[in-house]
């Protein structure tokens, strides 16, 4: 008798255990095949993540194409970097540098769907390089200077210090070479 309940209880613990791995499966975007996100192809997006972001438009995952096409939406929209700046003054601000690279680690190392997405496939996803943070800071800096895109410049430098402080501050921005994702790698037409 005890034999058999044991084997019961091995069934239920394993139809549990195969349950919530597809569960997760079915939450978790793969990587695989990004245009936009390429040095990140071993990784995986939680559904989660992607609703943050507001990338996208239903409850289920969306194929690899149309995240990229979100993505490159979004790093070209006031969303990247001219409404964290307070900018309004330009309706279509210029791509910051390594912008791509910025969300794409932002969408792995999200903590709450994203990090358990990658654990349950085994993955332990590396963070971006600091120096490209860094040079995605002084792009926003560069380009944000001009008082057309961002009329409030005192807003501006405040948040631009705390984007900053973000890149040493944050394990997902502050990786060193060769533990981390560089964005010359991952975007290598938008290196110089």
């Amino acid at each position: 008798m005890a034999t058999i309940h044991a084997k019961r209880l091995s069934l239920v613990v394993l139809f549990t255990a195969l349950t919530v791995r597809g569960q997760n499966d079915s939450s978790c975007l793969s990587l695989q095949g990004s245009t936009a996100c390429p040095a990140f192809a071993h990784y995986y997006v939680g559904l989660d993540a992607l609703q943050r972001f507001n990338l996208v438009n239903s409850t289920g995952l969306p194929a690899i194409s149309a995240l990229d096409e979100a993505l490159q939406q979004y790093v070209h929209s006031q969303n990247d970097y001219a409404v964290i700046l307070g900018c309004n003054g330009s309706s279509t601000p210029p791509y910051a540098r390594y912008a791509l690279s910025r969300i794409c680690t932002a969408l792995i190392q999200e903590t709450t769907t994203s990090l358990p997405c990658n654990y349950n496939h085994s993955q332990q996803p590396m963070p971006l390089c600091s120096d490209t943070c860094s040079a995605w800071v002084q792009s926003v800096a560069n380009i944000t200077i001009d008082t057309t895109v961002c009329p409030n410049q005192q807003n501006r430098n405040q948040s631009l210090a705390t984007l900053a402080t973000t890149c040493s501050s944050w394990d997902g921005y502050d990786g060193t070479a060769p533990n981390c994702i560089s964005g010359s790698v991952n975007e290598p037409s938008n290196c110089g």
